[in-house]
């Protein structure tokens, strides 16, 4: 009888100390998960301009261990508290405190079991290509939602435009470089999004080979994965493809231009590539189509003609790029089938160099096009009209800080 009664004192002590301690591991864990969600929402915020991130990530931390959970005390000495602070600009740092009650360890002097949990999220530095369109089709309106949009969306980094990276491409017929990629993009982007107009065709290809161009995106080959920047490309457009960039033959000399067709299905070729209201570069004519040799030399009948060189690489049946006179009922719908061929080929270059590509569609855009561009349907945004454009580019906002966040 006395050994059983030694014996039970310490079975029961160590029943009460298991259960002890499998409570404190729940209080930890409890907080652990409190501080770990306020760390990552201070970080989502980290340049929201309209909030303190500090007490962001307190008020979420007591939201999710809130004084007396779990049996804590709800007030006084070992009642649960947050601390928060954002450190070197781009992390935020919570730790908590709480103690547990102590019920059966009591019988050995142990009231209060105090716990403690700390967390840092950070949010990574981040490179922004906005790839807008400012074709003739967006004329009145359309263009002025989408600048406000744009500058709506630069005020989610605004904060942190000392490390990150942002830039503007704009496009019709030709394609602008208005901003390259760099930092302190505010003020010079505001500038250059409000002196966008509408005009031309829409060269959609040309303006998504150089976001991969020298002026873009970092190289980041080689770079291990955990060291890589954040890369993303926000492609809008409210047409098809209508235009596309190449090299071209024209009296015995060849040319880096632009060719474009009109309406959203290229019902005809443009009469000259140097027309004003088309806003393209050079004052030749595509058409008719040839071997583009100097006049006295040419095999198609003796006047000037344009060779296509697209024809080598995307061709249509039945001709060359040295062909005659080729029929402008067939040469005009190759415009916009091979400048979205063209177009989705740059898309896939800069999604093999892990670019995000996030892609805005306005109106009766080809939705078929843009989920192609896209880095997936989760990418993909429509509107029927341009008023609900600064709420898309805000939810982008919203989406890449979340990503950037580990």
């Amino acid at each position: 009888m006395i050994l059983f009664g030694l014996t039970l004192m310490i079975i029961v002590g160590f029943l009460a100390l298991g259960i002890e301690v499998g409570r404190w591991f729940l209080v930890r864990a409890e907080l652990s998960k409190a501080v770990d969600a306020a760390s990552l929402m201070g970080a989502r915020n980290i340049s929201n301009p309209y909030v303190s991130v500090a007490d962001l990530a307190r008020e979420v931390a007591f939201e999710n261990f809130t004084p007396g959970y779990l049996d804590t005390p709800q007030y006084g000495i070992g009642s649960v508290d947050f601390q928060s602070a954002v450190i070197d600009n781009n992390k935020v740092r919570v730790s908590g405190t709480v103690s547990s009650v102590g019920v059966l360890v009591r019988f050995f002097g142990v009231d209060l079991v105090a716990t403690s949990s700390l967390g840092t999220a950070q949010k990574n530095e981040v490179e922004i290509m906005l790839d807008l369109d400012r074709s003739g089709s967006m004329a009145g309106q359309p263009i002025a939602d989408l600048k406000a949009a744009a500058i709506t969306f630069l005020g989610f980094f605004e904060e942190t435009q000392d490390r990150d990276k942002v830039g503007l491409i704009s496009f019709a017929t030709s394609v602008r470089v208005d901003r390259a990629l760099g930092t302190n993009f505010v003020a010079p982007m505001r500038t250059a999004i409000n002196a966008m107009t509408a005009v031309g065709a829409t060269n959609a290809e040309d303006s998504l080979a150089q976001a991969g161009g020298s002026s873009s995106f970092t190289d980041q080959s080689g770079v291990p994965g955990d060291r890589r920047l954040q890369q993303y490309l926000i492609f809008f457009s409210d047409g098809n493809p209508t235009a596309f960039r190449g090299n071209f033959g024209y009296n015995g000399n060849n040319y880096d231009a632009v060719v474009c067709g009109t309406g959203q299905t290229c019902a005809t070729v443009y009469s000259q590539l140097g027309r004003t209201n088309a806003e393209t570069w050079l004052n030749i004519d595509p058409l008719p189509t040839g071997d583009g040799r100097s006049q006295g030399q040419t095999r198609c009948r003796r006047w000037p003609n344009t060779k296509w060189y697209s024809l080598n690489q995307y061709p249509i049946p039945g001709y060359t790029s040295d062909s005659c006179s080729i029929p402008e009922s067939r040469l005009a719908p190759y415009i916009c089938t091979t400048a979205r061929l063209m177009a989705i080929a740059h898309a896939q270059e800069l999604k093999d160099r892990n670019i995000r590509i996030y892609t805005i569609g306005l109106g009766g855009v080809d939705r078929q096009f843009l989920a192609a561009i896209a880095s997936g349907s989760e990418y993909e945004y429509y509107t029927p009209t341009s008023s609900q454009l600064e709420a898309i580019f805000q939810k982008i906002a919203k989406d890449i800080k979340l990503r950037l966040v580990e």
